[in-house]
């Protein structure tokens, strides 16, 4: 089944954002108030994959969405995964906004089974899924700095910068920061970072187009 999809596509403030266009937004609502079943989610995967041939940040919304199972979930996380995975080198932000206790309760299950992180929006702050402490303060810190470099985050960390870069490799790989080449630097090569704040979630109103 072919669905019209509901997705907001703004323009980002050039002062916070340096690295994504535009954010896209995605309504799971559109695929269903009950996300029950694993073809629905590999569908609903699928979409995500189309929309994410577009550069710029991704929110996956699951606002008024009442349910969504595991299996549902499962074949979801797959394509966030997939998503962050074709954009290696610079990350790519996925975060996820306005989920309900239950499926909240049930993404941190499948996240917890498939041992990974993610990105999801807490009232006024992004939380991380199934994080331990010291990547939760290593993103806490991110966030303030808005756009850094390794050294800068060390700096807030108190920690060496080969020891921050390999946390932001990590959370590279969570869909929670992006990065781009420093032309500033004068040697080697050195990257400006951008964390996921609620912000991000926060930017669109809903103006729609159809996908």
């Amino acid at each position: 089944m072919n669905y019209m999809t509901q997705v907001a596509v703004i323009n980002a403030d050039k002062e916070v954002v340096q690295i994504a266009a535009h954010t896209i937004h995605f309504y799971l609502v559109d695929h269903g108030a009950v996300l029950a079943t694993r073809p629905r989610g590999k569908e609903t995967a699928d979409h995500l994959r189309t929309l994410a041939a577009e550069p710029g940040d991704l929110i996956l919304d699951f606002r008024d969405v009442e349910v969504a199972s595991a299996p549902f979930l499962q074949e979801l996380v797959n394509g966030i995964q997939s998503v962050i995975a074709a954009a290696s080198e610079t990350g790519r932000i996925v975060l996820i906004a306005n989920m309900n206790e239950d499926v909240a309760e049930t993404l941190a299950y499948v996240v917890a089974r498939k041992r990974l992180m993610l990105p999801y929006r807490q009232g006024n702050q992004v939380e991380l899924l199934e994080a331990n402490q010291q990547f939760v303060d290593t993103l806490r810190e991110a966030q303030q700095l808005r756009s850094f470099t390794a050294p800068q985050l060390a700096g807030r960390l108190h920690i060496k910068p080969d020891a921050a870069t390999q946390r932001l490799r990590k959370l590279l790989a969570t869909g929670s920061v992006v990065r781009e080449p420093d032309a500033t630097a004068k040697q080697g090569v050195r990257h400006v970072y951008r964390a996921a704040t609620a912000e991000l979630a926060e930017q669109t109103d809903r103006q729609l187009v159809s996908a």
